[in-house]
Parts: structure tokens; C-alpha cells; sequence
């Protein structure tokens, strides 16, 4: 058994309109980081590049990496505390241990119009999780591996009539994995949306799993000038992926301390889709063109999301049909401008719409408190993006940009009385924003100082739209220091102004909770270049 003492909680206020209630505005941090929040992580990574003549060139990496994380420090509390007590955290049991490897050689062979590439990888991966925000209805620890096997090969010709480019490659991948998880019965303080999760101990196995991933994926593109001023490009790719599982348990209905669990029977499951894309590029002149793209895609479920399905309170109230889950369907467009004036500034300026069909979401049964993977009938994501640079001095440039979007559900209906048709989808700003203003010196390249204002602008906490978070603005510094002839300092100051602000917000049973973000944070550090 683990603890944590720490001490009780405020209870949070009936509402919230972004106004305490004596009608004032709370806008600081304390200056201390959230409590059980510490992350360590290793890592190190080799390069070795070997030209073998005829143009060709070996690039060999290997990476590896070690994470020990506390993750509460995206998890949520309630209002007063994010007001009043934002250090404090409700699961300081959760953790995240992850060892990564990574192991890629690419072989690359250019003579003339002619490119040749292949990439064989392997990776092995391996994470130790109790998630902070499962605690509440569905505790578990669980341990994941996987290994890669895969290669990434195309060819690129080029061809002198209308600056014609073909491409065609492949990419291949296998992926044999396994998960192994068991309940834990948590120790608790307080109630309700502010419960405190301060230990734990393990119990039964309830998945214990095997799920091989295996895809290929063929595709062509192609590029060319009818005229001198207008490039079209295509392109198809198509896609077979399969899952093969194998469930090392018994199958169906599981119950452990009164919780309940499904496990799928062994099982294969596989996908087969085309996408193709489309393109336009129309030269205006003086370094000006207006552009437009069509692109098809589509993702299938994760292993998790098929095989993996949320307990309940009884056998009743469990999804069984996780398996069924259809792959995500993409249809996006997408038409803009660009230009450049010489060196001194550039813009842009575009305006897509994107429709999701069978778009996998996160659906809690607000009876049931079941959590489960859903596919939404369709949702529809429309928006416009601007940006600007522009160099106000030899040492001084300004980067501006600026985006307006609108998310939404246009068919989703999971009852007779759960209809988010016509709904905003929660935690999806409308605007988004970032200026930039960068100094350096012209005579001197290792010297470069920015300031930064970043706004993100309000959004909905739930699915039926009933309340909202506010947004928020973050000036942030960073600058890089030359210190001798190899050697170089950087630093960052996040949230110059300490700033009250969320990560992320949401509702909790009908109550609306924050992940608080960091408050002013200083960053420094060395860096060598050989």
C-alpha cells in the first residue's frame, strides 16, 4: 500500500462564471509547482552517417529513453481549488514508467532525376501506467510492450517534360504486443467530484492479452506542369491493417470486488480503405499564389479502444461491442493564398472544412458512469488561418499568427434523450493565436532574444454545451547566448506574468474542474556542439 498525506479539501462554490464570488478576478499562481507532479527522464541518442560513394549515404540512429513520471499533473480539481489551492492534486498515486528504444538505418541513393530510399526500423517499447483520470471509474494498473518490425521504401523519378515527379514507396509494419492488468481498491478522503486518491492496493488480473499489429501500405504520388505558372499534384495510398488477439483469460464477464469486466473472445479484426488526395498550385506573380487541396484519410481504432473495453457496476451495464468500432473516415478541403515580398515579409492566408465520419470519441454514460469508445455519426470542423512576418529592423522580426475555427457534432444521437446534434465539441477553441517578436543581431548569430504572447480562446466544458472555460493569455521569454566557440546558454521564462490559467478543463458530474497550468517557471540550460 502507498500514501500521501496532504490535507483536506475546500469545498468548491455552487457556480462558476470565471468571477469569484466577492466579484473579484484571480489571475496568480502561487510559486510552488503542484504537489506529486515530479518527472524524471533519460535519454540519449547516437548518429552515425557513412557515405558508401555513388552518391549513397547511410544514416544510422539508435535512441533510447527512460521516463518516471508522476501524471497528476494533468489531472483535475475542482474550481475552488484551482482558485485557491492550485498545488494541490487528488491522485498523487498515479505514475507513468516508460523505456523506449529506437533502432532505424536509412539507406539513400540520389543520381541526378533519380532518388532511391529504404528504411528499416525496429523499436521495442514498454509503459507502467495507473492513470490519473480512471481512478474515479474504472482503477487499474497495467503494463503494455510492444516491438516494431517494419521498412519504409519509395522511389522518386523525375522527368524534364512539364517538371514532372513521380514517388512510389511502401511502408510495412509488424507489431506484436501484449497487455497485462489488474484491478486495484483505492484508499480515499473527502467526496465526490473532490475526492483525494492517496493509495492503493493491487488486486485481481482482469486483461491479460495478446495483439499483434500488422500493416502495408502502397502508395503514388505524382506532381506536374501543364503550365508554367500552375502545378497540380495526386496522390493514392491504400491501406490493410489487421489486428490479430488473442485473450490469455477467460472469456466474457469477469468480476472482481463488484466491478465487472468484458474480454472479447481471441479474435481478428482488419481494415481496408483508399485514400486519395488532390492538388493546386497557380502562380500569380512578384512571388504571390493561391492554392487548393483535397485530401481523403483515415485512422483505425488503437488497440486499447477495440480490445480494451470500461467496467461497470454490473454485468448489465458493460460494453461488449468494442470490436465493432469502425475506422475514422476524413474528407478534408482547403483553399489560400501566399506571398512574399522579398525577405522583409511573408503572409498567408486559408480557409478549410473538414468532415470526420464514425469519428471515435469518448462517450461516459451519465447513468451507467461508464466510460466507452463510440463512433459519432459525423462531425464537421471548419475554420480559417492567417499568419504574417515581417522583419521591422535588420535584427528585429515580427511573426504573427491567427486562427478561427468552429467544431461540431452534426450526427450524434446515442438515445432517445442524449442528442448532441448541432453541438460545439468540448475542450475545441474557437481562437487560437500567437505573436512572436524575435531580436538578433545580425553581426552576431548565436544571439536571439523572444517575447511571445500566446491567447487561446474559450471553449465548452461538456458535450451538451451547458458550461464554458474563459481562455487565457501567456506572455512567455527565450533567448540563446553564445558562451564560447562550442559552447551555448538558453533560457525560457513560461508565463512571465504568472498567470491563473488551465491546461485543460472539463465537467465532473455536473461540476466543472481544472488541470491547472505552470505558473512562472524559469528554464536553463548548456548546450555542445561539436
Amino acid at each position: 500500500m502507498t500514501t500521501s498525506p496532504n490535507p483536506p479539501l475546500a469545498q468548491p462554490e455552487a457556480s462558476y462564471d470565471g468571477v469569484l464570488p466577492d466579484g473579484s478576478r484571480l489571475h496568480r499562481h502561487s510559486d510552488v509547482r503542484r504537489d506529486n507532479t515530479g518527472y524524471d527522464r533519460q535519454s540519449a541518442s547516437l548518429r552515425w552517417d557513412h557515405a558508401i560513394g555513388g552518391n549513397a549515404l547511410v544514416k544510422t540512429v539508435l535512441t533510447a529513453s527512460n521516463i518516471d513520471q508522476d501524471t497528476a499533473g494533468s489531472s483535475t480539481i475542482s474550481r475552488d481549488d484551482y482558485y485557491n489551492n492550485p498545488t494541490i492534486n487528488y491522485t498523487p498515486i498515479s505514475y507513468r514508467k516508460v523505456q523506449a528504444l529506437r533502432l532505424s538505418s536509412a539507406y539513400e541513393q540520389e543520381d541526378g532525376a533519380r532518388l532511391v530510399s529504404v528504411t528499416p526500423y525496429v523499436r521495442y517499447d514498454s509503459m507502467d501506467l495507473l492513470a490519473n483520470w480512471a481512478l474515479s471509474y474504472d482503477p487499474t494498473v497495467y503494463n503494455t510492450q510492444n516491438k516494431s518490425f517494419g521498412v519504409l521504401a519509395k522511389v522518386r523519378q523525375d522527368f524534364a517534360p512539364m517538371r514532372a515527379r513521380v514517388i512510389g514507396g511502401v511502408d510495412i509494419d509488424y507489431s506484436p504486443g501484449g497487455r497485462d492488468e489488474n484491478v486495484i481498491a483505492v484508499g480515499t478522503e473527502g467526496s465526490g467530484y473532490t475526492k483525494r486518491y492517496t493509495s492503493y492496493v493491487v488486486g485481481d488480473k482482469v486483461f491479460d492479452y495478446d495483439a499483434s499489429f500488422r500493416a502495408i501500405s502502397p502508395y503514388l504520388h505524382g506532381e506536374l506542369s501543364p503550365l508554367d505558372v500552375l502545378r497540380l499534384t495526386a496522390g493514392l495510398r491504400y491501406d490493410h491493417m489487421s489486428y490479430q488477439y488473442d485473450n490469455n483469460l477467460s472469456d466474457g464477464v469477469a468480476n472482481s470486488g463488484g466491478r465487472f469486466f468484458y474480454r472479447p473472445a481471441d479474435t481478428d479484426v482488419s481494415y481496408q480503405h483508399w485514400s486519395p488526395k488532390l492538388g493546386a498550385t497557380y502562380d500569380l506573380g512578384a512571388q504571390q499564389n493561391v492554392f487548393a487541396a483535397y485530401n481523403h484519410a483515415f485512422r483505425a481504432p488503437s488497440e486499447g479502444q477495440l480490445f480494451r473495453p470500461s467496467s461497470a457496476g454490473s454485468a448489465a451495464n458493460l460494453v461488449r461491442n468494442t470490436t465493432d468500432l469502425k475506422p475514422v473516415k476524413v474528407n478534408s478541403y482547403e483553399l489560400g493564398y501566399r506571398g512574399q515580398q522579398g525577405r522583409d515579409l511573408s503572409y498567408s492566408l486559408s480557409a478549410y472544412r473538414m468532415e470526420k465520419r464514425d469519428d471515435i470519441l469518448s462517450y461516459k454514460d451519465p447513468v451507467t458512469n461508464a466510460t466507452q469508445s463510440v463512433n459519432a455519426g459525423r462531425t464537421l470542423h471548419r475554420g480559417a488561418e492567417a499568419g504574417v512576418n515581417a522583419r521591422l529592423m535588420p535584427a528585429l522580426e515580427l511573426g504573427v499568427s491567427y486562427g478561427y475555427a468552429i467544431h461540431t457534432y452534426e450526427e450524434w444521437q446515442l438515445n432517445a434523450t442524449t442528442n448532441y446534434n448541432g453541438k460545439e465539441m468540448e475542450t475545441a477553441p474557437r481562437q487560437i493565436g500567437n505573436t512572436r517578436l524575435t531580436y538578433a543581431p545580425a553581426g552576431d548569430k548565436g544571439w536571439r532574444a523572444t517575447a511571445e504572447w500566446v491567447h487561446l480562446g474559450s471553449y465548452w466544458l461538456d458535450q451538451a454545451n451547458t458550461q464554458k472555460y474563459n481562455g487565457h493569455d501567456l506572455l512567455n521569454l527565450r533567448g540563446n547566448a553564445p558562451l564560447a566557440k562550442q559552447w551555448s546558454m538558453f533560457a525560457s521564462l513560461a508565463n512571465v506574468t504568472d498567470r491563473r490559467y488551465a491546461e485543460s478543463a472539463s465537467l465532473s458530474s455536473g461540476n466543472d474542474v481544472y488541470a491547472p497550468g505552470m505558473p512562472r517557471t524559469l528554464y536553463l540550460g548548456l548546450e555542445y556542439k561539436n
